[in-house]
């Protein structure tokens, strides 16, 4: 359909020339800027209206000699219209609902952060509905989308692999600002290059430990990274990265294949740096899942070590003494909790684990109700 303008230029109307003119030059700017990043194709829509008259008129231009032209134009609209209307929306329906979640996860983010914690500053890959939600309160775009420091001082880290259009990002300049929650797009697994970066830098690897708050909807937690140390300087990376990729895939892979994670995870271990906290903490937590809890403890207490107890190593911790039997230790861990972690209450309660504000007796709890999924 866009070549039908171009072959009938001459003899399109000077509106439908200047209108395939600007849409020319919206594309050609959009290629220069690095394309569309948004999924659908989100960036065209401003621009759409000056992509029908010319469609439009050069369809019509190219069948007026036809017998009956009158008729086949209008024919030719209406299946035009039915399929470009038909083949994207199989592409575009769960696009739209996984961007409705998203919006809707950040929303209940933001609005957890405002109601239980003190928190002023955050770093965020996804910061439209948190920034908006999360009142007057800074928020850092990893992206650079809205962060000048970024886009014009753009970091480069080779052989960070990632699916995402946004390539853009400063893990320094991140770290430097000393934001007090970062959140990933996917909560602990680092997915844009943004995120992987960040775990190449000790700082933010010693720093900055994994917590949840309860969500209500879904019955889940969402997860988030927030600095529990003060540090200064801010060094650069000290692993290749090729450690983030490992460590992005090994967390990938929790949900399908526990085993196959684990391999991954404990090589990441084994070649990387020896002070990251999640690592530990999920290779133990793997190993309690698949039953061998006799391998989890040491990889438990040295994440519960690195990141100073945060709140999801307790939970995991939690896990692993329950199926240990050790129940008395559990109910303790349980009651720290409840005592220093907002809506770890609320959790416990949906989860099963407490009832009349009352720690239930271990030894009923099924895996369903331990398990973090």
């Amino acid at each position: 359909f866009l070549l039908l303008p171009v072959l009938f230029w001459k003899k399109l109307s000077t509106f439908s020339q200047f209108s395939l003119l600007v849409f020319a030059g919206y594309t050609l700017y959009l290629v220069l800027i690095g394309g569309d990043v948004l999924k659908a194709h989100r960036f065209f829509v401003p621009i759409l209206f000056f992509l029908y008259p010319p469609l439009i008129e050069g369809l019509f231009r190219s069948i007026e000699n036809w017998p009956r032209h009158r008729l086949a134009f209008a024919a030719a609209i209406f299946l035009s219209g039915f399929f470009a209307y038909g083949i994207p929306k199989t592409y575009l329906d769960p696009t739209a609902a996984q961007e409705r979640g998203l919006v809707a996860k950040m929303r209940e983010l933001a609005g957890l952060f405002v109601r239980h914690t003190s928190d002023k500053s955050f770093a965020n890959s996804t910061i439209g509905a948190f920034s908006y939600y999360a009142g007057n309160r800074r928020v850092l775009d990893m992206l650079g989308l809205t962060e000048p420091a970024i886009a014009k001082n753009p970091e480069s880290i080779p052989g960070i692999e990632s699916s995402w259009k946004e390539k853009n990002f400063n893990a320094g300049y991140i770290l430097s600002q000393k934001p007090d929650v970062i959140v990933f797009s996917t909560e602990m697994k680092p997915s844009s290059p943004a995120e992987r970066a960040l775990f190449l830098y000790p700082e933010f690897r010693q720093n900055y430990r994994l917590e949840f708050l309860y969500r209500g909807s879904g019955n889940s937690l969402s997860l988030f990274y927030r600095r529990f140390k003060e540090f200064t300087l801010v060094t650069g990376p000290d692993q290749p990265a090729a450690f983030a990729n490992a460590l992005n895939e090994g967390l990938n892979l929790t949900r399908t294949d526990g085993r196959k994670s684990l391999t991954v995870l404990k090589q990441a271990l084994e070649t990387g740096p020896k002070d990251c906290a999640v690592l530990y903490m999920t290779v133990g937590y793997l190993y309690t899942l698949l039953g061998f809890p006799e391998s989890s403890g040491s990889y438990l207490h040295r994440g519960l070590e690195l990141d100073g107890g945060g709140s999801l190593g307790q939970w995991y911790y939690v896990t692993w003494l329950n199926v240990q039997k050790r129940y008395d230790e559990a109910t303790q861990q349980l009651s720290d909790m409840i005592a220093n972690v907002p809506t770890a209450e609320e959790f416990l309660v949906a989860r099963g684990v407490l009832k009349n504000r009352r720690v239930v007796p271990l030894d009923s709890l099924t895996a369903n109700n331990m398990e973090n999924r």
